[in-house]
């Protein structure tokens, strides 16, 4: 019984945190998309695709 609660606390805790990484992951990504369409004086939002920001010297954001 004891085995029981322990791996129903142990799963919540990891539907807690994988529920957590699916609320930061998009505000996240969207931040950073922002911030790399900013250094890029270059590039678009309306024409360009949010791929081509991964090429260049900034492609590691």
């Amino acid at each position: 019984m004891a085995d029981n609660i322990g791996t129903l606390i142990q799963t919540q805790n990891w539907q807690r945190i994988f529920a957590l990484c699916g609320i930061v992951a998009p505000i996240l990504f969207t931040l950073l998309v922002i911030v790399a369409s900013l250094i890029r004086p270059e590039y678009s939002q309306t024409h360009n695709f949010v791929s081509d920001l991964g090429v260049g010297p900034y492609a590691i954001i």
